[in-house]
């Protein structure tokens, strides 16, 4: 645990590099690249991309981790199905590349949504810091600009809103398909395994053992 601990403390000074290079970055460039809505969108990207603990540059090296545990349990369970009949292995397979493409696509998608609305998100926070910027208090006030400011606010706010609901769909979507694929998977178990306990093939511990470890399998 402390080690795990140790490393998660080196994570986070990566992703505090990041964020030095990326100031350094912006010091070192051209004041009108400044003002290009290109480097600015980049720019947005760049700071979602280290904004937390859990996603992107630092969300990356987390799964990375974990994935050196899933790879014991995928050989533990591989090594306990393959006594199972090979036409049940290659059906639950199918099932598990679904779920992966899906998932896949899924991400894919949230990915190009998420990066078309970078513009967005910079717009919504320039807007939002101009009108609580009390530098600007006067001329809001004197050139009566705050029903057009938010307005302005509102259709960059419609648009993050109506970009929400698209990844929303995408994972009901996804999760639809989860939904299916995990049914007809327990279906084929529980039909074969209760044909082979009912033979005599198997014990009652073996059913449960193979549940267990399929289901094990499907997760990581």
């Amino acid at each position: 645990r402390t080690s795990r601990i140790s490393l998660a403390n080196r994570f986070i000074i990566i992703r505090l590099r990041f964020i030095t290079r990326s100031g350094k970055k912006f010091m070192a460039t051209d004041f009108q690249s400044l003002e290009n809505p290109d480097v600015l969108d980049m720019s947005e990207k760049g700071d979602r991309a280290c904004s937390d603990n859990q996603n992107g540059v630092e969300g990356v090296m987390h799964r990375l981790l974990s994935i050196s545990g899933r790879v014991i349990v995928l050989a533990g369970c591989g090594a306990v199905l393959a006594m199972l009949h090979p036409l049940m292995i290659l059906a639950i397979a199918a099932l598990l590349v679904v779920n992966f493409l899906t998932a896949n696509r899924a991400r894919r998608l949230y990915k190009q949504i998420s990066d078309a609305l970078a513009p967005v998100r910079r717009k919504v926070h320039y807007l939002t810091e101009t009108m609580k910027d009390f530098a600007y208090g006067k001329d809001i006030r004197l050139f009566g600009m705050r029903f057009f400011l938010s307005e302005k606010l509102a259709l960059q706010q419609k648009e993050q809103y109506e970009g929400a609901v698209k990844t929303q769909k995408i994972w009901l979507t996804a999760k639809g398909v989860y939904a299916t694929t995990g049914m007809l998977q327990e279906l084929l178990l529980y039909a074969w395994l209760c044909r082979q306990v009912i033979a005599g093939r198997i014990t009652i511990g073996d059913f449960t053992m193979y549940g267990a470890a399929i289901r094990a399998l499907s997760s990581a």
